[in-house]
């Protein structure tokens, strides 16, 4: 546990600094704790990790092929369980820490909220490792799709789509985002209250989701990923699941109505997951999609950071109640079985 604080610790130090070199270095300490937490965990660290070793132990491949490459590639070099991890640790850190130090405005605080706020550095990156590193190099056609460089746009798409083929529906929003120039606060709004509404009806919709996706054959894409055609819902009768539900529409409208950030791309991705998330929040198949669109609010969160004194008040106030949230709720649960953590050698 200690280990994780110190990484918090660490963010919170370098997102206060003036000097972005002095940001830069903390945030590359930060994102070597990163890579160590994840290729050193014990195996019984995350709930998926058993599952992913006896695969690369018994040298069963899944769907993707570039997940299976990394596989076939660290059994022939005769890795290690635990080299083998560190080898899917390198592949989810190293695009996540590029995307950040050339996206963010405050790499540091960048890192602090992909910790705190996402939850996917544990969630994903400990549990679902071909998601994981879909997520990192989606992030990667984001920065260059944004810059309008396709040619490596289409490379890091077609990476992040044969990690994990739901990249594809997350990169075909996010394309098609590109042509929203903006979106006003009362449309915003709106949107967040109507979906969120709609989302605890879902039950119905789930279930009608549910027979047509296990009727549906593409290419056998489908039941290849029947595991995620079930009910994954936030209890949202406990304050954890309720909170965890209302934080990203807190954090959407917060952030277009105070206008601490500009109505761009990265926010107009981040308000489409948290669309997602409040629709389906029962079907884990687009929850996942969720994850992905979800993603750039490490890039919007320092934005409003830097936009003045007040603003910096306002939102390091926010700040704190997210890192609180994650060390009241996240960190004292078996939150995806990785609390309490054990490195392998201890």
């Amino acid at each position: 546990m200690v280990y994780f604080y110190i990484l918090i610790l660490l963010s919170i130090i370098g997102s206060v600094q003036h000097k972005y070199r002095t940001n830069k270095i903390i945030s590359f300490i930060i994102f070597i704790g990163m890579f160590l937490l994840i290729g050193l965990r014990d195996t019984t660290i995350g709930i998926d990790t058993k599952a992913y070793l006896s695969h690369y132990a018994n040298e069963i491949y899944t769907f993707e092929p570039l997940y299976n490459l990394l596989q076939y590639f660290c059994t022939k070099l005769h890795f290690s369980e635990h080299a083998f991890l560190l080898a899917n640790a390198c592949m989810v850190i190293l695009p996540l820490s590029f995307f950040i130090i050339k996206s963010s405005s405050n790499p540091s605080l960048s890192a602090l909220i992909y910790i705190t706020f996402t939850v996917y550095f544990f969630v994903n990156s400990m549990n679902v490792l071909r998601n994981a590193i879909a997520c990192s190099f989606f992030l990667l056609f984001l920065y260059y799709f944004d810059r309008n460089k396709y040619k490596q746009s289409i490379l890091f798409a077609i990476i992040s789509i044969l990690f994990h083929y739901s990249a594809f529906i997350a990169i075909v929003i996010a394309i098609l985002s590109k042509s929203i120039k903006r979106l006003s606060p009362q449309f915003i709004f709106t949107s967040l209250l109507i979906s969120f509404l709609l989302g605890q009806l879902n039950p119905f919709v789930f279930g009608v989701l549910n027979a047509a996706l296990n009727n549906f054959n593409l290419f056998g894409i489908i039941q290849e990923y029947s595991g995620y055609i079930e009910d994954v819902s936030l209890n949202t009768s406990n304050i954890k699941g309720l909170i965890m539900l209302l934080l990203p529409n807190i954090v959407a409208v917060y952030l277009i109505y105070s206008k601490r950030i500009e109505n761009n791309y990265f926010f107009i991705i981040f308000f489409i997951g948290v669309l997602v998330t409040n629709l389906f929040i029962h079907l884990q198949l687009f929850y996942r999609i969720s994850i992905y669109l979800v993603l750039p609010i490490i890039i919007c969160w320092p934005e409003a950071y830097k936009k003045s004194q007040l603003n910096k008040i306002a939102t390091s106030i926010f700040t704190a109640v997210m890192v609180a949230y994650f060390i009241l709720f996240i960190m004292n649960s078996d939150s995806a079985g990785v609390f309490p953590y054990k490195f392998y050698f201890s």
